[in-house]
């Protein structure tokens, strides 16, 4: 498995557990259409401890999850994020949508 995604409440964590390819975040985006397709999913957690890499493809799932959640009313967040995918995110300017914790 190459994600591990746990439902508490309200909240989705997902924790991918190596780099954010194409082919990996199109896994990824899948399962989480379906799971925030359930009305009780209001903030989705992206735990990025071990992921050293997130690709394009990454970045624009991460922008749709926070685009759906906000328009909800809820919150798409990025935690544990390393210092190669944080580059990534600042080249890209999304530091400045995305809430990182």
């Amino acid at each position: 498995m190459s994600k591990v995604i746990i439902k508490e409440g309200d909240t989705l964590t997902a924790s991918p557990v190596k780099a954010l390819t194409a082919v990996e975040t199109a896994d990824l985006e899948g399962q989480l259409r379906v799971a925030v397709n359930d009305p009780e999913i209001k903030n989705v957690v992206m735990d990025l401890k071990r992921a050293d890499y997130v690709s394009s493809a990454g970045l624009r799932v991460f922008l749709a999850m926070h685009k759906l959640l906000a328009e909800r009313g809820g919150s798409f967040v990025l935690k544990n994020v390393n210092e190669d995918v944080m580059g990534i995110i600042k080249i890209t300017g999304f530091h400045n949508v995305l809430k990182i914790e």
